[in-house]
């Protein structure tokens, strides 16, 4: 497999490194959100060896583990106390989880039934090349990114997340993946949970919840132009069985 000069930066690599102390609360309710993303997307679709790529601390592929989705498990991360962090949880599914360079997956091509990446897309200097990669190792590929790309978070009162680069709306996220020559085979839009806006905002959580709940049923184009939602999107590659060539 023919490697590019696209690679992680030292600035970004010593961010992930130790960023990973151990399990988290707010990372486990986020694990049970995207594997509920995940599963709804994927039902009636084999997914029999699932690949996690940017896993972070495992907690993922633990939910995913607990919920009998996939019969071999296995992680890439960047990070070296994510991959420490994810063995240690002792995944009843998991087959294995290993550093990677962020850009060069080390598995054959059509190894997986499933790539996954949660979460990860904000955080890449070169997402194409990942997605690439991962349509060329998985024969499906699920992607999940946050929509910050609206009025609220551009005005401030939104933070952004630690280490996103890129800020997508769901129009940037499509002509990502179409460039990425992934087609579109499902796609929606959703909420952070009850327990998620409990966990960040206290009691004033509930209201929060409610509020964009409501502005995603009754004016969802609106909601995200005006609101940070999730965005959950399950691709195919668009020629499969095409070689990759290097870019």
């Amino acid at each position: 497999m023919e490697r590019s000069d696209e690679q992680v930066s030292g600035e970004l690599k010593a961010l992930y490194d130790s960023y990973y102390s151990g399990p988290s609360d707010w990372r486990w309710l986020g694990a049970i959100a995207k594997a509920a993303n995940i599963i709804r997307l994927c039902q009636g679709r084999a997914h029999g060896t699932v690949l996690d790529i940017g896993c972070g601390e495992g907690a993922v592929l633990l939910r995913l583990s607990d919920l009998g989705f996939g019969s071999e498990l296995y992680g890439l991360e960047i990070s070296g106390s994510g991959v420490k962090a994810t063995l240690e949880r002792k995944i009843p599914r998991l087959t294995a989880c290993a550093l990677f360079d962020g850009y060069h997956i080390p598995y054959e091509d059509g190894r997986f039934d499933l790539a996954i990446l949660s979460h990860v897309v904000e955080h890449l200097e070169y997402p194409e090349r990942l997605l690439r990669e991962a349509s060329r190792v998985a024969r499906l590929v699920f992607v999940e990114i946050p929509l910050e790309d609206n009025a609220l978070a551009k005005l401030g009162i939104i933070p952004y997340g630690t280490g996103h680069l890129v800020y997508y709306s769901r129009k940037t996220l499509r002509a990502l993946l179409a460039r990425s020559d992934l087609t579109i085979l499902g796609q929606t839009t959703v909420n952070s949970t009850y327990r998620q806006y409990l966990h960040l905002y206290g009691r004033k959580g509930s209201v929060v919840f409610l509020a964009k709940q409501l502005a995603l049923l009754v004016v969802p184009p609106l909601a995200t132009r005006l609101m940070t939602f999730n965005c959950a999107t399950l691709c195919a590659p668009a020629n499969p069985g095409a070689p990759h060539l290097p870019e």
